[in-house]
């Protein structure tokens, strides 16, 4: 599974930065697709009933959410066709 989330400079009138949720896929690339075209939406993998992850504010934490990315900034990116 995997999270599209959308980074927010302010959070409303404070200084606090935050995201918003903006949909699940069930792969990688159907979230790539749906984010690719906004500069400010990461994906991120997800697994169901689990508690383990931070979610990010800022992806230039690497230790935030492992895996996690902007795909505007990965426009090469290939997946593999299913056989």
């Amino acid at each position: 599974m995997w999270i599209v989330g959308e980074y927010i400079d302010r959070y409303k009138d404070t200084e606090h930065a935050a995201w918003a949720f903006c949909g699940v896929f069930d792969t990688e690339q159907g979230a790539y697709e749906f984010a690719k075209s906004f500069p400010k939406r990461f994906i991120g993998p997800a697994e169901l009933n689990s508690e383990e992850y931070s979610l990010p504010v800022d992806l230039n934490d690497q230790g935030s959410w492992a895996g996690a990315y902007y795909p505007s900034e990965h426009p090469e990116k290939v997946f593999a066709t299913a056989q």
